[in-house]
């Protein structure tokens, strides 16, 4: 599944870069301009399925010192080699002045979003809400408070659409620093995540459905933001997606154990973080050449999953196997049976 959600998201990405205007590279197209937009909802069901894996971690992490480093060792170090190219992207397209080089070196900590400061690329700025979500789950594993999980989630759910309400009165300024620390709006996709998991597990009380079905309705409010997505299609993809995260968790959607799928759900993290830099890149050589951009678009596809590829084998297990101190096969072998999401 989250190999399906990486590519979902790198389509309405390239098709993005497909119209985006040569005369002015810095404007890209309205997303309900876009045919296939509604991709772009790839990043909710990211946001789903890090609610369920990280509860499964948390649940098995002795330390919330561990589970947090073990968070870090699984997202910095392909994190930090997509910097590079993401960097290049903006100098190559937009020139030396389109960003000093501090916020690039902001860039490198993945902690630019609470620092109100720029994104190299667009897809960075999902990982400010992980790395907040993972602070959150690691005070509930230090206060020893994981089995009460749906009755914080229903307090998590009263102050979400507390923080809405003021937001909408005035109350409460509007920013981005603000969403990220409330998760005012993508927070309930954790918690359906989450409780999804303990439906799973077994856990099945008043209180889990109560949540679940609370942040499910949350969505028919829409995506009011840039993304433009309609209150009825959002609600559905949502019901969709818990739908689909429901039987795959439970083995009753076999088309996705496929080897290809699984493979490619190995490598959707640099899958994720590498398809905009590539994207962009191509695009602007085959510009430079005079070669339809449609050709940066087709040949973007496999350069991205063969570069995923590699960073995966070469950055992401070494450097987990480094920051770990685990050895190469073991790091392997846990990604491989799913017990290390």
């Amino acid at each position: 599944l989250r190999g399906v959600s990486a590519v979902a998201v790198m389509i309405f990405h390239f098709e993005a870069i497909y119209l985006m205007n040569l005369d002015h590279p810095d404007l890209f197209p309205p997303a309900p301009s876009q045919s296939l937009h509604l991709a772009l909802l790839g990043v909710e069901l990211f946001f789903m399925l890090s609610g369920f894996v990280i509860l499964m971690s948390a649940e098995g992490s002795k330390s919330a010192s561990s589970f947090l480093w073990k968070r870090s060792a699984r997202i910095y170090p392909a994190y930090w080699a997509s910097v590079v190219p993401a960097a290049l992207s903006i100098f190559v397209i937009y020139g030396i002045s389109k960003h000093e080089l501090s916020i690039t070196l902001i860039n490198f900590t993945m902690f630019q979003s609470f620092f109100g400061v720029q994104n190299l690329i667009s897809p960075y700025w999902t990982l400010a809400y992980e790395l907040w979500f993972y602070v959150l789950m690691a005070i509930i594993i230090r206060t020893k408070r994981t089995d009460a999980m749906p009755e914080l989630c229903m307090c998590w759910i009263v102050f979400m659409i507390a923080m809405k309400l003021m937001q909408r009165s005035g109350i409460m300024p509007i920013n981005n620093t603000v969403n990220i620390l409330t998760l005012h709006h993508f927070g309930f996709f954790f918690i359906i995540g989450m409780m999804t998991y303990l439906v799973v597990k077994g856990n099945r009380t008043l209180m889990v459905f109560i949540c679940l079905i609370i942040s499910i309705l949350s969505t028919l409010r829409g995506r009011s933001d840039w993304a433009e997505v309609p209150p009825v299609t959002y609600f559905l993809s949502t019901v969709v997606f818990e739908l689909v995260l429901l039987a795959a968790a439970t083995s009753r959607l076999k088309i996705l154990e496929r080897p290809s799928l699984l493979w490619l759900g190995q490598q959707s993290y640099s899958l994720y973080l590498l398809h905009m830099p590539v994207g962009l890149l191509l695009w602007m050589t085959c510009h430079w050449l005079g070669v339809d951009r449609l050709m940066a678009v087709v040949l973007s596809v496999p350069v991205t999953i063969g570069l995923a590829w590699l960073s995966r084998r070469f950055i992401e297990i070494p450097g987990q196997t480094l920051l770990l101190g685990t050895s190469k096969v073991r790091v392997l072998q846990s990604v491989q049976s799913g017990q290390s999401p």
